[in-house]
């Protein structure tokens, strides 16, 4: 996945397949309580493949220590950037991908990229982290 502020790159699920009921497994540097994911493939010199990609629509969140749901979540299907806030913080997740938005030319399933950050009352802090 890219990082922040890189958005020539986005993560694809491996093979010509819709991504439905797959995982992605992500362990952060610290505990975060919330994710800011910007959806599909984003590319300004050619905007069409973001339609043309599939797109997250509905994800399941789970601490992937303990297993326990943290969120369900719909995202809209746009560009711009969503956030999701958990009840808790957790170092690792692993989300479950329940729905896309179907490409109108691929199967693969994109996002840009997903940011851990971690709220306290003095403001935000971003995270780094690892796909595994």
């Amino acid at each position: 996945m890219g990082i922040y502020m890189e958005l020539k790159k986005s993560w694809a699920n491996a093979g010509a397949r819709y991504a439905i009921n797959e995982y992605i497994y992500i362990k952060f540097e610290a505990a975060i309580n919330r994710l800011i994911i910007s959806n599909g493939y984003i590319c300004y010199n050619k905007p069409d493949l973001f339609l043309k990609n599939s797109r997250l629509k509905s994800i399941i969140i789970f601490d992937a220590d303990t297993n326990d749901k943290l969120v369900e979540f719909e995202l809209s299907d746009t560009a711009g950037i969503q956030v999701i806030e958990f009840n808790q913080e957790v170092e690792n997740i692993k989300i479950k991908i329940s729905d896309i938005y179907k490409g109108t030319a691929y199967k693969n399933t994109c996002i840009n990229f997903i940011l851990g950050e971690y709220f306290i009352e003095s403001g935000l802090g971003p995270q780094g982290s690892d796909v595994y």
